[in-house]
């Protein structure tokens, strides 16, 4: 242990992790959200979270978790959670064994706030020295749950539902200083893991056979002081489903396609990033019927809004959450295709950093008929829309000591409104 990171008073979302640390931490949180009723929340955490990493000749290790405890929550109390990497490994000649969680480093090269990764018996090998191939044999899928994305979630929620389900995967990278590209395939078996593989109720047990695979490629140039990335992801895979006559089987064909793009530029005090999310809807025939789901996402909640991603749980495409899959057409829990757009900036002077976000989602618009493709025309997507806001200012030293305020809003359309405000301080000491 090489430090010891004490935060004294913390509200998140925003959470601040060290390398070869344990640190421990107490937050104070507030937010209130008002629609046709009004809410107000207010929560004490006390968090201890860890980070132990090594690598020699022979083996490896990289342990990162965090424990915490809702002190004025009668919901919620006691939790584990892993952190993006706790795995454990083995150092051949030619290639290493890996046993945990392991981060897929294409899944935030262009977007951060995005996590997934294997939990399980993985491989890697340097083929060169800028290409190397990994292989995840053995991944028990959970939708790589992390604590900065799940503290404040309702526990029904988060309540990961008992299930078999399995999932393998192959990538191959290739990076240098100014280019990474990665073409990689993920494949997930739900089994009979979430009330959609359980369709047929002649096989509850064993599931209905649902399955997804992804087949992507993520490329990301740095040109000077500017960084151009984006993803392409093709979900396929299958939905057993209740007869329907407009369908020639009893199933339901997922074929999805996704598009996401991202742009990053730092100069001196200045940086800003800029990132696009865009999946397909789902084909509809002329009587609203469901022929294909569109794209199906994979991994943990990809922004890192506060009030969108935990209060209403809204993501922006259907997903393979810790339920299983999931698919709904609302904003409160919703997984809706939807235009997902977020900005960044950020200003630093001296010891003092001021950071502005906005995170704005925008839905599909369900209508009797659909062609199932992508789309950038405005008729194509819902008068709907949800937006959140954000500003932080800190002051402090990196690795000594830090203090932040922070306060965010929900906005939406007057049509449907919903709104929220959300507020912290934080701050901490590193010793």
């Amino acid at each position: 242990m090489k430090k010891i990171c004490c935060l004294l008073l913390c509200a998140i979302p925003i959470v601040v992790f060290g390398k070869d640390t344990i640190g421990i931490r107490n937050i104070t949180n507030a937010y209130k959200v008002k629609s046709e009723s009004y809410t107000h929340n207010s929560d004490s955490i006390f968090i201890l979270n860890g980070n132990w990493k090594e690598e020699s000749e022979k083996y490896l290790y990289n342990v990162q978790f965090d424990v915490f405890k809702k002190v004025n929550s009668e919901k919620k109390n006691d939790f584990f959670y892993l952190g993006e990497n706790c795995y454990l490994g083995i150092v051949f000649s030619r290639f290493q064994i890996t046993l945990g969680r392991k981060l897929f480093e294409n899944s935030s090269k262009n977007l951060k706030s995005y996590k997934d990764g294997s939990e399980g018996i993985g491989v890697e090998t340097q083929i060169t020295k800028n290409f190397k191939l990994k292989f995840q044999f053995v991944d028990y899928y959970r939708a790589y749950p992390l604590l900065e994305k799940n503290f404040m979630i309702n526990p029904e929620v988060e309540k990961t539902n008992n299930g078999n389900r399995i999932r393998h995967g192959f990538s191959v990278d290739y990076e240098t200083e100014t280019f990474y590209a990665s073409l990689f395939i993920k494949y997930l078996n739900l089994k009979n893991w979430g009330l959609l593989s359980k369709d047929d109720p002649y096989l509850k047990d064993s599931g209905d056979g649902d399955y997804i695979y992804h087949t992507g490629v993520s490329l990301r140039k740095t040109i000077f002081n500017l960084s151009l990335g984006m993803d392409a992801i093709l979900s396929r895979g299958l939905d057993k489903a209740t007869y329907n006559p407009y369908r020639q089987e009893n199933s339901i064909p997922i074929s999805g396609e996704l598009v996401t793009l991202s742009l990053d530029f730092e100069y001196k005090f200045f940086s800003t990033h800029f990132h696009v999310f865009l999946p397909d809807r789902d084909k509809r025939n002329k009587e609203g019927e469901l022929l294909e789901t569109g794209f199906i996402g994979m991994g943990s909640y990809p922004g890192n809004s506060f009030l969108i991603s935990q209060y209403l749980n809204y993501y922006p495409t259907g997903w393979i959450t810790q339920n299983g899959m999931e698919k709904q057409e609302a904003i409160y829990l919703g997984r809706n295709n939807s235009l997902w757009a977020y900005m960044e900036m950020s200003f630093v002077i001296k010891q003092f950093q001021l950071t502005l976000k906005y995170d704005y989602f925008i839905p599909y618009k369900v209508s009797d008929s659909s062609t199932g493709t992508i789309s950038v025309k405005r008729e194509d997507f819902e008068k709907f829309f949800v937006a959140e806001e954000t500003i932080a200012l800190r002051y402090g030293d990196k690795g000594a000591y830090f203090l932040e305020v922070q306060a965010s809003r929900m906005i939406s359309t007057s049509e449907k409104p919903i709104v929220g405000n959300h507020a912290l301080v934080q701050g901490g000491i590193w010793f």
